[in-house]
């Protein structure tokens, strides 16, 4: 209980965190990213258009997930990997910006982007490494294939809508587009676990024990890592 208690003032406080007034400085390094975001989706979707709205249909189909030649090593879904991480890294380093908070003590926010979009891929790859361990653990290697598309697909979903909005908010300054990019990180976040464990009932005869640790390693440790980490900047 008072864990949920913490969480809650946690998310309530960066909700209603008030808005700091940012000096007018250059936004060279959002358009630089936003075009080589552009770039890498474009690139992806002239590669292999059939490929690119098939990892899009399989945010919103289960019978995608399920279909063993998921294009994971192809060039599109690498480049969409890569868009999606850099997204992501953008929207941290505005955060970062709004809260008023030096993470990695660089001034840059070229530096500061590029840093979180490592850490993303990174967190990405063991996330990965993980469920296949866990899928080997369980004898049910053909859930590595339905978690990682699972995660694969929700992340550049995802990523797209937040892309969007964090355009409008390095451009407009306006505080709500960082509460509306929170509330979508957590639908993803809940959408991701319920589709997990609707699979893992369709896949396992043992599927509590399975969502269970997947559950707690692969979901609720990096969020609390996460929660602790930037909790300490905050309060």
């Amino acid at each position: 209980m008072p864990f949920i208690l913490s969480i809650y003032n946690f998310i309530h406080t960066v909700l209603n965190f008030s808005p700091i007034i940012r000096q007018s400085g250059s936004l060279n390094w959002m358009f630089f990213f936003m075009v080589l975001i552009m770039i890498l989706i474009t690139t992806a979707k002239l590669i292999s258009t059939y490929r690119f709205q098939f990892i899009l249909q399989s945010s919103v189909s289960s019978r995608h997930l399920s279909y063993e030649g998921f294009p994971f090593f192809h060039p599109t879904s690498i480049l969409l990997l890569l868009a999606s991480s850099f997204i992501l890294g953008t929207l941290f380093t505005s955060a970062s910006q709004h809260f008023n908070i030096a993470l990695f003590s660089s001034p840059s926010p070229y530096i500061t982007t590029l840093i979180g979009t490592a850490i993303i891929i990174l967190t990405w790859i063991i996330k990965d490494i993980l469920i296949i361990g866990i899928g080997n653990l369980f004898d049910k290697k053909e859930m590595n294939v339905i978690l990682i598309a699972n995660q694969f697909s929700l992340n550049v979903v995802t990523a797209f809508i937040l892309f969007i909005l964090n355009v409008f908010y390095t451009y407009y300054h306006d505080n709500t587009f960082l509460q509306i990019s929170l509330i979508i990180l957590l639908l993803s976040f809940v959408i991701r676990i319920i589709r997990a464990l609707i699979s893992m009932i369709k896949h396992t005869s043992f599927f509590l024990s399975y969502f269970i640790l997947y559950l707690c390693i692969l979901e609720i440790i990096p969020i609390l890592v996460i929660y602790k980490f930037v909790s300490d900047f905050l309060v």
